[in-house]
């Protein structure tokens, strides 16, 4: 539809002379309605998500403190409590010589690492120190975390062990022995190693020809009928 000329003449003329104005005029309307429209629900989208995760880290922090504070505490009291607490020597090492026990000790130490014993030798060491009424002369000590060891008297006398046994060879095999030897309920020291290595390989591999390790070790026991 074409425009009557009074009408598009002067409008023509108020378009070329305000053409610049009604440009910047519409360029800041669609800026100002894109920020409305896209970015500032996304802005405040980013905010109350920040805001969120803050928030959310406080309350970790603070639980975590709390936490911290109870479990502190109750290491506090432990602590405390145990210190109070008697440990006899008797509940921790044997009270006689005990070679039949100590032997299936050892070799059950030996299978728990996929060992096999070819030997053992015991026989009886130094004697350490006397215990006697309220703690063991010389090694007793009273410890926040063991208490007092005390003991009904004797000597505390050590066994000496020289134990050989077979096994694959390999570190794991090794490593695994002495973690079952080092929690093993019963006390042990460990003096020396030796390492055999296995024999050339003919045939069928017989137990002499695998590689073998010696133990040198001690371990302890109360000897009571010394004080009678």
């Amino acid at each position: 539809m074409k425009l009557p000329a009074y009408i598009q003449k002067p409008l023509n003329a108020l378009l070329t002379t305000y053409f610049r104005y009604v440009l910047i005029a519409v360029v800041i309307a669609i800026g100002a309605l894109g920020y409305l429209v896209l970015i500032r629900p996304q802005f405040e989208n980013v905010r109350l998500v920040g805001v969120l995760a803050y928030q959310d880290a406080t309350d970790r922090l603070f639980n975590r403190q709390a936490y911290y504070s109870r479990v502190s505490s109750m290491v506090s009291k432990y602590h405390e409590v145990s210190a109070l607490q008697t440990v006899q020597l008797e509940d921790v090492m044997p009270t006689k010589v005990d070679n039949s026990t100590l032997f299936r000790t050892l070799q059950a130490l030996s299978q728990q690492a996929g060992m096999s014993v070819v030997s053992m030798a015991l026989s009886k060491g130094t004697t350490l120190t006397t215990a006697s009424g309220s703690a063991a002369a010389g090694t007793a000590t009273n410890t926040a975390a063991t208490g007092v060891i005390t003991s009904s008297g004797g000597t505390v006398n050590t066994i000496n062990v020289t134990l050989t046994m077979t096994g694959p060879g390999d570190y794991e095999s090794y490593k695994r022995l002495l973690t079952t030897i080092e929690q093993s309920m019963r006390i042990f020291d460990l003096g020396s190693i030796s390492y055999n290595a296995a024999a050339a390989a003919s045939g069928t591999q017989s137990a002499q020809d695998m590689p073998s390790v010696t133990f040198e070790l001690k371990t302890y026991y109360l000897d009571q009928a010394s004080s009678k």
